[in-house]
């Protein structure tokens, strides 16, 4: 920020100046104590960034106003070309602020005083330094990239690492190493707990030896299953022949209760059914003569298809034999065709019921014969096979000898199911230990990256190497009879310290000194080109000059510097870049040697 002039109009103590700050980088304004040095800051202060000394409401920056006027003003003109920075207050009316107004208010409140920096919370100047200073606040890649490095034999498909990289930038490194820890202790119990007990690799069973590695559960099970279906068949045959058993009783009772039938005569079916045969034959001739007694005869004609050879009749459809009509017959004549031909069908309707009662006879007798022969069979067979008793109790051994051999079998496919059972749990935990060893390893190497004395102080030396550059080179200046080893320094902890002494044991005199040295390096890393020096009468003549060579050393990386100090007397400078001003009663003016051009 290139100030080209500096106007303030009833500010605290300051009644009505104009500064041309142009002249020269550095600008010296000296004063007896409560001339207006400290209200030429505040009013640059207040300007830039809208409160001075922590005043900052409406009714507070009232108290800016001096003593009897309207309002205050301050004007700020630029060297670039830009519009200037204007602030305005009336006692009833909010501060008003125009122009090309910097953003980082804290910052610029830390580079118009020496003991802002210094003076501000624990958490508040730290908040700064992690802003301007990436590494105090890495990213997790950046971290990731750290940790990579740091463990070379990590999976690289693993989420682990990104996992805690990430942990570490969004909560904490303490946060990461306190999941690294915890997730180690997880690892270690896992690897306590898993068992790799080696099953036995034999057995004996049946009264044998067995090698259990060297027997498939394929083999046992088939074999089982083929001992199974003979045993089921014997099982079948035992139980058939004890059903056949207990149905003797049953079967005897039927064949003693069975009614015998005698069978008819062997010819009377032959004889009836001859008899009807003939019968029939003379019934049909003694129909045919009533018939032509009472009716006469029809006329026959040629079928359709020849009787002998099979085939179609040339004459079919034609008259072959005429009918003849009823003739005038003999009442008695007819009267006996017609008691013939009733007396035949009486014989016809008897030898039909003799017929069908003989063959009842032999139906009757052959169901008999039938039931008896089967029950008499039956009845045989079960006592033969009750008087096997001694190829049945051969079953029985069968029997059992297929049970013992099952029994044994199943033992043998119980102990070698559990031995691979076994196995597998052994093998399981085995790799389940060597995972858990690989995490135990993982997550130790992680607790120890993450731990105050790994990254987070690699990155923090990474980090603050170009402030503590900035820091030794003004101590370089502002503690010159001192070596490198006294130098001002933030260690791994932030902590600010001038050699081995921490600041808090440091002289007044060395603490200003202190922050001087972190205004410059603050502004430096910010971008900042403006710096403002208040109460330089602190430091003693020595370290006023030393105070002057460091700032001629620095000039190029400011716009403008500003020294205020208290003197009841300014001398001119015969530096170019040095401007000196004398304040006096509210009025600044500059301070030349005689003869000089106004």
């Amino acid at each position: 920020m290139k100030i080209k002039s500096l106007f303030i109009a009833n500010f605290l103590g300051i009644n009505r100046i104009e500064m041309d700050l142009s002249c020269a980088p550095i600008h010296i304004i000296a004063g007896e104590n409560e001339a207006g040095k400290s209200s030429i800051r505040d009013a640059l202060q207040v300007a830039i960034t809208g409160q001075a000394r922590g005043l900052h409401t409406h009714e507070q920056q009232a108290s800016f106003i001096r003593k009897g006027a309207k309002a205050a003003d301050i004007k700020i003109i630029l060297t670039d070309g830009q519009a200037p920075i204007i602030w305005h207050k009336t006692p009833k009316v909010a501060a008003t602020r125009t122009g090309p107004i910097p953003e980082d208010a804290v910052m610029l409140s830390i580079l118009a005083d020496p003991f802002v920096f210094l003076s501000l919370e624990n958490k508040t100047w730290r908040e700064v330094l992690f802003r301007l200073l990436p590494g105090l606040n890495p990213t997790g890649e950046m971290i990731y990239k750290k940790l990579a490095d740091m463990i070379p034999d990590f999976d690289p498909g693993s989420a682990i690492l990104h996992e805690m990289a990430t942990l570490a930038a969004g909560k904490g490194f303490k946060a990461a190493e306190a999941e690294a820890i915890t997730r180690r202790r997880i690892s270690k119990r896992v690897r306590d707990e898993a068992k790799m007990e080696d099953p036995e690799t034999q057995a004996t069973i049946g009264g044998r030896l067995r090698i259990l590695p060297d027997i498939q559960l394929a083999e046992i099970e088939s074999g089982l299953t083929a001992l199974g279906i003979n045993r089921d068949k014997l099982q079948r045959i035992r139980g058939k022949v004890e059903a056949q058993a207990d149905k003797l009783p049953e079967l005897e009772y039927a064949l003693n209760n069975l009614i015998p039938a005698e069978p008819p005569d062997s010819g009377d079916i032959t004889r009836f059914v001859e008899g009807l045969k003939i019968n029939r034959g003379i019934l049909v001739k003694c129909r045919a003569k009533v018939a032509a007694m009472t009716e006469g005869t029809d006329p026959q004609k040629f079928p359709s298809l020849c009787p002998v050879f099979s085939v179609g009749c040339p004459s079919a459809g034609k008259e072959a034999v005429k009918g003849t009509k009823a003739k005038d017959v003999d009442p008695k004549a007819l009267a006996k065709a017609q008691a013939d031909l009733a007396e035949q069908e009486k014989e016809i309707g008897l030898i039909e019921a003799d017929l069908a009662t003989v063959r009842l006879a032999q139906a009757t007798y052959d169901d008999y014969t039938e039931q008896h022969a089967a029950l008499v069979d039956k009845i045989a067979k079960i006592k033969e096979a009750q008087e096997q008793t001694v190829a049945m109790s051969t079953v029985d051994e069968q029997i059992a000898a297929l049970d013992l051999r099952i029994k044994i079998g199943y033992e043998l496919l119980n102990a070698v199911r559990e031995f691979w059972r076994k196995k597998d749990a052994a093998n399981q935990a085995a790799d389940k230990l060597a995972e858990a060893e690989k995490e135990i390893a993982l997550y130790d190497a992680l607790a120890k990256a993450l731990a105050p004395d790994g990254i987070p102080s690699g990155l923090i030396a990474e980090a603050l190497g170009p402030v503590n550059e900035r820091l030794a080179f003004a101590s370089g200046y502002l503690f010159p009879n001192n070596d490198e080893h006294e130098s001002l320094h933030l260690n791994g902890d932030l902590e600010i310290y001038r050699g081995s002494t921490p600041y808090a044991l440091l002289s007044k005199s060395a603490r200003y000194r202190t922050g001087i040295a972190f205004q410059f390096a603050l502004a430096i890393l910010s971008g900042a080109r403006i710096m403002m020096i208040d109460e330089g009468d602190i430091l003693d003549p020595p370290n006023r000059a030393n105070l002057i060579d460091f700032l001629l050393a620095v000039r190029q990386d400011f716009d403008i510097i500003l020294v205020f100090a208290t003197s009841d007397h300014a001398d001119p400078s015969p530096i170019p870049e040095l401007a000196v001003w004398w304040l006096d009663n509210g009025k600044v003016s500059p301070v030349r040697a005689q003869g000089a051009a106004a």
